[in-house]
């Protein structure tokens, strides 16, 4: 005969998964404020030393000391 198979899952289980979920999403949703504000800084950090980079390169290059290389141009 033929394999039979037994899957059973009791109601507390499943509303403790819906729960969890619900926490989880509700946790994130409100931390955005947050994570916008972080997101934002370090944002700013990256254009703060892109731009640094910018006129190293471009110090370099006056000076004659340094050819731009593609991944830099790029």
């Amino acid at each position: 005969m033929g394999n039979v198979f037994s899957f059973s899952i009791s109601g507390d289980d499943i509303l403790s998964r819906c729960l969890d979920c619900t926490v989880a999403k509700t946790a994130y949703i409100r931390h955005l404020e947050d994570k916008l504000g972080d997101l934002q800084t370090e944002y700013q950090k990256l254009i703060e030393a892109r731009n640094d980079v910018t006129k190293r390169v471009m110090i370099a290059e006056e000076q004659h000391e340094m050819k731009r290389l593609d991944q830099v141009q790029g």
